[in-house]
């Protein structure tokens, strides 16, 4: 047998035992043994447990509805509280606004002071300038008077408006006048100014067309000169060419004539008078040599025949063709 079918027989007895505990009267009940008494103590404090649970369970009831009133005033407290930051924040904004308003209050008020300054010394000006205007009027007044009386004197106008109309015509024309008859005077001086100009001009261009034709007679001069001495220098260099044929036909007779008595060479072209001259001068010198050399030994050798030279009188003539 374990413990609980123990423990539930146990119970089972008590209660056996309390239901004829009820059924005893109280007489016999203290007459009852120990444990009787003490399972009916035990049977009180189980009834008192039992009580007090149910006051605990009702207390803990009472404590959720109050809970449930709390988190509801709670919730209540935050709505609160939102709503409360909420308005510190309209607060705030209003005041921030208040103080925007108050600045620019400020500044307007500054600014209708100055404007206030400002109309004040306009209206001290508009004063003395109607002082002046009166002044003048009472001035004028005479002048007024004036013009009504030539009204009434004339014909022509009607009115002291009309007249001062025609007044202030004739004044504005006069400008008019003045700066026509200025700018005539000035087109006057101009055109004075204009004819000095072109008469300078004239006598420059004058001066200038007798100096160029001065210049015109020396280079005519010049070129009479440059004309004659161009003749000059053509009949000079005709003479020196006839000259240069005469030297050259000489020349070409006298290589001929080396060439001829077989003294030079003939592979020197006709016109080269240069290579010529040289074998002619060659020629000499080698005659020359060998004549001193004759002179020297002429005792002693026979008389040799020196080569034929061209003569004085053939020099200035050219060959025969």
């Amino acid at each position: 047998m374990d413990q609980a079918e123990y423990f539930h027989s146990w119970c089972r007895q008590d209660e056996m035992m309390l239901n004829l505990l009820e059924k005893c009267p109280t007489q016999q009940i203290q007459r009852l043994p120990l444990p009787i008494r003490r399972l009916e103590k035990k049977q009180e404090i189980q009834k008192m447990l039992e009580a007090r649970r149910e006051d605990y369970h009702k207390a803990m009831e009472g404590v959720a509805r109050e809970w449930e009133k709390l988190q509801e005033k709670e919730a209540e407290i935050r709505v609160g509280l939102e709503k409360y930051k909420k308005s510190i924040v309209k607060n705030d904004k209003k005041q921030e606004r208040a103080f925007r308003d108050a600045a620019k209050a400020r500044s307007m008020c500054i600014q209708y002071d100055l404007q206030l300054k400002a109309l004040q010394e306009q209206c001290e000006e508009l004063d003395k300038k109607r002082a002046k205007t009166k002044a003048q009027v009472q001035k004028y007044e005479k002048c007024h008077r004036y013009l009504e009386k030539v009204v009434k004197a004339s014909e022509k106008f009607q009115s002291i408006p009309e007249l001062m109309s025609q007044f202030h015509a004739l004044v504005s024309y006069l400008p008019q006048e003045e700066q026509e008859e200025q700018k005539s005077q000035e087109s006057r001086s101009q055109r004075i100014h204009c004819m000095e100009e072109k008469s300078d001009s004239i006598v420059q261009f004058s001066n200038e067309i007798h100096r160029l034709y001065i210049r015109l007679e020396k280079a005519k001069k010049k070129r009479r000169e440059w004309e004659l001495r161009w003749n000059q220098m053509l009949k000079t260099a005709t003479r020196k060419n006839l000259l240069l044929g005469t030297i050259k036909a000489a020349v070409r007779d006298i290589f001929q004539t080396v060439i001829s008595q077989g003294l030079g060479s003939n592979s020197v072209g006709e016109d080269d008078i240069v290579e010529q001259l040289e074998i002619i001068r060659k020629d000499i010198e080698d005659l020359t040599d060998i004549w001193e050399k004759l002179s020297l030994n002429e005792e002693l050798m026979e008389p040799i025949r020196a080569p034929l030279l061209p003569t004085d009188k053939t020099l200035g003539h050219p060959p025969s063709q």
